[in-house]
């Protein structure tokens, strides 16, 4: 899923929480996204600390390093703006974004 990206995000759409991923200067805003989170998967941003397991650094990144308030206060912010969140569930943690990503 993460083997050809340079960076993921969680963005509003206007309309729910959407998860895209990018590479090289790409972001969710050239797209009318406003992004909410981000994570950089280069290898550069992990490989110290965690050697070759980007799975390993995107787990204790969403769980460790995130702060899930100021993620769902923007997420409030937008949400509000363009009409409400559409019924879409606050993400609070890794499994949270896990549930959203794969709609389970």
């Amino acid at each position: 899923m993460f083997l050809h990206l340079a960076r993921a995000w969680l963005s509003w759409d206007g309309s729910k929480l959407v998860v895209d991923k990018t590479i090289g200067a790409g972001n969710p805003i050239t797209e009318g996204k406003t992004p909410l989170l981000t994570m950089d998967v280069w290898e550069h941003a992990y490989y110290l600390d965690q050697k070759n397991k980007r799975a390993d650094y995107i787990v204790d990144f969403l769980d460790s390093l995130v702060n899930w308030d100021f993620v769902n206060a923007n997420f409030a912010s937008v949400a509000s703006a363009s009409g409400g969140s559409g019924g879409q569930p606050e993400v609070k943690n890794f499994m949270d974004l896990l549930k959203l990503w794969f709609g389970k």
